[in-house]
């Protein structure tokens, strides 16, 4: 019989989990209950262990960056009320401690929800090829965008499908609704 040691008994969270890189996935097999419990768990530790560390610097208007914790298919956390809630908590009062969230998701209508308006907590917004390309004004509310702007990022859009990796966003560096590629970090 081999023994795995998987959990800890004696661990520094800052040490064994902040700093390393993880990928959580959960197989689409496993009940909606298990899928739940699951992902709200792991959401809720991240977030615990976030708002227990030391507040990010301040300097000169700008908070410094610690951590980035990415969520993709972020469409299906939004699906559950529990989970939003949850989410919204981290999106509201993570940002003090250093931690940028990027929120990845095939469209952008999922992140205006009933009970609340992701979007509105997306200080900086990034669009690919979306499937609601031609929703102008969930993308103008997306990206904060006038209605001529809208119009300019749907033309841009449109042109992505044959860019490798073109995006737009609400950076202030870049003119508004114009494409810039994307650049990979490595050959691989």
């Amino acid at each position: 019989m081999q023994s795995l040691e998987i959990f800890e008994t004696k661990v520094n969270p800052l040490e064994s989990f902040i700093n390393k890189n993880y990928y959580f996935s959960l197989s689409g097999d496993l009940p909606k209950a298990v899928q739940f419990t699951s992902t709200f768990l792991i959401i809720n530790y991240i977030y615990n262990v976030f708002m227990n560390m030391e507040k990010a610097s301040f300097e000169n208007g700008v908070i410094g960056l610690k951590y980035v914790l990415l969520i993709d298919e972020a469409h299906v956390i939004f699906k559950d009320k529990k989970s939003q809630d949850i989410l919204e908590k981290m999106l509201r009062e993570i940002r003090s401690q250093g931690v940028s969230i990027i929120l990845l998701s095939q469209g952008i209508e999922e992140f205006n929800q009933p009970s609340f308006d992701f979007s509105s907590m997306c200080n900086t917004s990034f669009l690919l090829r979306i499937k609601d390309i031609t929703n102008l004004k969930v993308i103008n509310k997306f990206l904060g965008y006038s209605e001529k702007e809208g119009r300019k990022a749907k033309q841009s859009l449109e042109k992505i499908e044959n860019i490798k990796a073109g995006v737009i966003s609400n950076i202030k560096e870049f003119e508004k609704a114009e494409i810039f590629e994307l650049k990979q970090f490595s050959d691989r």
